[in-house]
């Protein structure tokens, strides 16, 4: 996934434009739009610390929070600090260049 022009993107342009191009073109494959409620709604409750809060998904199911965050891969939109990825696709918070131990 493209964490880096995510996190460009955030830079420059609204969360909801951001949450659009993340679903749309860093997601594969692409998740509908139908799903940028949902998202919001996740970003939301991980911000209040409401991890195991569920929500109804379009298809009728329902996910937590932290199912959804990890499934959307919606980690950057949770501060606003950069994010990167690693090469295992793990997310990190700071300095893409700092040593991690």
């Amino acid at each position: 996934m493209g964490a880096n022009n995510l996190t460009g993107m955030l830079e420059v342009s609204t969360r909801e434009q951001a949450l659009r191009w993340h679903l749309q073109s860093n997601c594969f494959p692409p998740v509908s739009l139908d799903f940028i409620g949902i998202a919001e709604q996740a970003i939301a409750n991980a911000f209040d610390g409401e991890w195991d809060t569920e929500i109804l998904m379009p298809n009728g199911r329902t996910l937590t929070v932290l199912a959804i965050v990890e499934g959307l891969h919606l980690e950057p939109f949770l501060t606003d600090e950069p994010y990167y990825e690693d090469e295992y696709g793990d997310f990190f918070v700071g300095d893409s260049d700092e040593d991690v131990e």
